[in-house]
């Protein structure tokens, strides 16, 4: 078997986006990268990232969004 050493991304669907992105910020101190009424991408530890969505809003088109993480370093492009 492999030796798992991280999960880069985890997705959650959330019934209240703004609540979450609270709790998260508030119990577990994470770094929003990218917000808005349908989703949310937040660094946990700088090595990974939570993302959340808003439960049926993802049916829709939505910005494009590219995280480069070199390192340390982690760049994050919004796109329509």
């Amino acid at each position: 078997m492999p030796n798992v050493t991280g999960i880069l991304e985890t997705a959650l669907y959330v019934e209240d986006l703004p609540c979450a992105v609270r709790f998260y910020q508030t119990v577990f101190h994470f770094d929003i990268l990218f917000s808005d009424d349908r989703a949310g991408a937040m660094s946990v530890a700088g090595r990974q990232v939570l993302l959340l969505f808003k439960k049926g809003a993802s049916v829709n088109p939505v910005k494009k969004v590219l995280l480069l993480c070199l390192g340390s370093l982690s760049i994050l492009s919004v796109t329509t």
